[in-house]
């Protein structure tokens, strides 16, 4: 599910050929779940699409005009620090990468089961 689709991500970042469109995808995702790290809820597009017993969420297509529209921005700002920052390996540490930090930021506690 996304909530900024991948053409409309390709033009916020001025890319014009679609041999990316599978990494901005995967970046889009990505940034949805940096924000969720963020807001401590998990987004879903649409109601039915919660799991049942699930509470704590975002449902997208409950939101004000307002607040789809900052979501929206959001994702775009964090998806252009992915692109930006998406081959910045070099003599950094990773824990260094602002764009790699901040996908992984949600991790530290993983439940399993």
């Amino acid at each position: 599910m996304y909530i900024v689709s991948a053409p409309e991500a390709m033009q916020h970042l001025g890319i014009t050929h679609n041999h990316e469109e599978m990494m901005i995808n995967n970046f889009l995702l990505a940034a949805q779940g940096i924000i969720e790290q963020e807001i401590e809820k998990d987004i879903y597009l649409k109601k039915e699409d919660v799991p049942e017993g699930r509470t704590n969420v975002l449902i997208y297509e409950m939101l004000t005009p307002s607040k789809k529209a900052s979501l929206q921005v959001a994702i775009k700002l964090v998806l252009t620090t992915l692109y930006l920052y998406r081959d910045s390996i070099t003599d950094l540490k990773l824990s260094e990468n602002p764009a790699f930090s901040a996908c992984i930021k949600g991790f530290n506690e993983v439940y399993i089961g």
